[in-house]
């Protein structure tokens, strides 16, 4: 029991460290890091995508990319384009 605790733990740990590995390459990037979910509501908005559409974290959060950020007159296109990545 003890030896799969300590298991568990290392994994937890290595997860941790993975994590905030990714996270510090986001928030570093030079392009916008913008992630969705499969409905199109943004789950992750970097900081260089505060920067490039002027938007914050907490004001994109939840929202639906093709109601912010993709132009109005393109939206069934960007749409498209979003479902065949996602799939």
């Amino acid at each position: 029991m003890e030896e799969r605790t300590a298991e568990l733990q290392q994994a937890q740990k290595t997860l941790r460290e993975k994590e905030e590995r990714l996270r510090l390459i986001i928030d570093t990037a030079l392009d916008a890091v913008i992630t969705i979910n499969e409905r199109g509501i943004v789950t992750g908005w970097s900081r260089q995508a505060e920067t490039i559409f002027g938007w914050k974290t907490d004001e994109m959060i939840g929202k639906r990319l093709s109601e912010t950020v993709i132009p109005t007159r393109y939206p069934a296109q960007a749409a498209a384009r979003i479902a065949c990545r996602i799939s």
